[in-house]
């Protein structure tokens, strides 16, 4: 099977996604066959492989994906559902749809570029959602045709739109409409699942580094209200100001966007029950964004503290953290070294701000794993089956997450 044949022409793909999103999620969800915790993880870890050797075999490759959304997001988002989804007080059946949808929500980057999404039809998840359709027409890969449709929907719904918004493509006016994530006022948590799972990996050490390695190329940018022009030196001056402040500055140069510590400040800020993504968190979900959120805070504040270490010795660690643990790739590689000779490049005062970030970040991780190999440890003594059993076919997860630095 080629995976390109099922993303055809954007206006023939948004037909299909438009169909997708009226199928009757309701009555959809009465045919999951799923009736305990237990059978969510077993029947869950079952479809991952079979879908993963699907798309291995059609040829999806994880360095074609920018290096913030390749294999080692792949790897974290799997180690965050099943976390999440172990502590969740929630249905099994939603459970075993948004493990799925949770893990396998970006892969179309490995098909479309991420950062062209303001001028697609049809974003990344939608074309990931699409992917799964092709694999699941040629092998089912365990799932019912409910189940197979829900999976679709949910990972396209990861694209999740707050309003209807127009969108002109090809000189024609479309109206994106947003996804239905609610019934009667309260969340279908098979939609919300997959948002949830990907809100811990903008959150936290990991997502310092993702956003950092996604500054090699300039692209555009979301700031929470607009798209915005990303370029590397512009973007790491170690500047922290408030919403209104830069959009004062805006006025003056329309060029003018974020710095990348007001964009982990923005993602920080968001992680509440009062933000239109966070407004339905509960319970174990609450408890893991706020352990990332502290984590993420404490590296933002660590661009004003003085730092005493060794500068050689961050660098040389933070290089292998991005290679070995974020972005394990052929590409990820590549990006890194051209990331270092532009850092390299950046005022003194800049790089010792980012050095003290890096060193924060590096620590802030080694406490996030050690939280992961405790939930795993204890996943594994209920019987849950083992992350890097279910990943083998594309990851060694144990060496992938373990410090690459000393």
């Amino acid at each position: 099977m080629d995976l390109k044949k099922a993303l055809e022409d954007q206006a023939t793909d948004w037909k299909r996604i438009t169909k997708l999103k009226r199928i009757d999620l309701r009555e959809l969800r009465l045919n999951v066959a799923v009736g305990s915790l237990t059978e969510a993880f077993a029947r869950s870890a079952d479809s991952i492989k079979q879908i993963l050797s699907e798309l291995v075999s059609g040829g999806m490759n994880f360095s074609n994906a920018d290096p913030g959304h390749g294999l080692g997001h792949f790897v974290r988002d799997c180690l965050n559902a099943m976390r999440l989804a172990d502590r969740l007080d929630a249905d099994p059946k939603d459970i075993f749809i948004g493990i799925l949808a949770g893990i396998f929500h970006d892969i179309g980057c490995a098909f479309v570029n991420r950062y062209d999404e303001p001028k697609r039809l049809i974003r990344h998840a939608e074309a990931a959602a699409l992917i799964l359709n092709g694999v699941f027409e040629l092998n089912g890969c365990g799932l019912n045709q409910a189940e197979q449709l829900l999976v679709e929907y949910s990972v396209a719904a990861h694209t999740h739109y707050l309003k209807p918004t127009e969108f002109k493509f090809g000189g024609k006016i479309y109206v994106i409409e947003p996804y239905r994530d609610e019934e009667n006022g309260k969340p279908i948590l098979a939609v919300w699942l997959p948002r949830w799972i990907d809100r811990l990996e903008c959150n936290g050490p990991t997502f310092v580094a993702r956003h950092y390695l996604t500054l090699a190329t300039p692209h555009k940018d979301f700031s929470g209200e607009e798209f915005f022009e990303v370029n590397f030196s512009k973007h790491l001056r170690p500047l922290l100001r408030t919403p209104e402040e830069i959009r004062e500055v805006k006025k003056i140069d329309e060029k003018e966007g974020q710095t990348m510590l007001e964009h982990l400040n923005m993602f920080a800020d968001s992680q509440t029950n009062l933000s239109p993504y966070g407004r339905h968190d509960y319970g174990a979900m609450v408890q893991m964004r706020e352990a990332q959120t502290a984590r993420l805070t404490r590296i933002i504040a660590a661009s004003n503290a003085a730092f005493d270490g060794d500068k050689e010795t961050v660098l040389r660690n933070w290089d292998l953290f991005l290679k070995r643990n974020i972005e394990p790739t052929e590409s990820g590689a590549r990006t890194v070294t051209a990331l270092n000779l532009a850092f390299s490049e950046l005022p003194e005062a800049t790089q010792k701000a980012w050095i003290s970030c890096f060193a924060a970040t590096l620590s802030e991780y080694r406490s996030w794993e050690a939280e992961v190999r405790v939930d795993l440890a204890q996943m594994h003594e209920q019987g849950f089956p083992r992350p890097e059993e279910t990943l083998s076919e594309v990851a060694d997860v144990l060496s992938m997450i373990s410090p690459a630095y000393r």
